[in-house]
């Protein structure tokens, strides 16, 4: 299992972290185990985290929601019930969209990786051409492929 960080919009890696039966730190459901990692922080705000498991042989990929962590001074007072809610709302916003975004990514990488494998041939009748792109581009019938 892997905890993961948003920064600007992406989920990005920040620690493998092992399994402790029985716990009660994952929010979600999916997860029977719960992970346990500490943080250390040097700057103070609002920072969103996940608990990511890749898909393995014995299971599909899985994300835990989204949660904020509110760092204050040492010196500042808690935050509010009404500030964690606030962020905690913004986290699971904030993490859907990061997610949007990676699904788009990732269709767009696919759409470039075929567009880059497909051929352009051109075919004969007579006078009339014809180009034919595809990934196994094949002339119509009737058409002679031009070399």
């Amino acid at each position: 299992m892997r905890l993961q960080q948003l920064n600007q919009g992406r989920w990005v890696d920040i620690a493998a972290v092992g399994m402790t039966p029985g716990g009660v730190a994952c929010t979600d459901k999916k997860f029977p185990n719960s992970p346990a990692y500490k943080l250390k922080f040097t700057q103070t705000g609002t920072f969103i985290y996940r608990w990511f498991m890749a898909t393995t042989s014995q299971y599909e990929s899985a994300t835990d929601t989204p949660f904020a962590v509110i760092v204050n001074k040492d010196t500042a007072p808690e935050p509010s019930s009404v500030d964690v809610d606030a962020a905690q709302a913004q986290a699971v916003i904030s993490g859907k969209i990061a997610d949007a975004a990676a699904v788009k990514l990732e269709a767009a990488a696919k759409a470039a990786a075929i567009a880059a494998l497909k051929r352009t041939i051109t075919c004969s009748k007579g006078k009339v051409l014809k180009k034919v792109t595809a990934l196994n581009p094949v002339c119509p019938t009737g058409y002679k492929k031009l070399k």
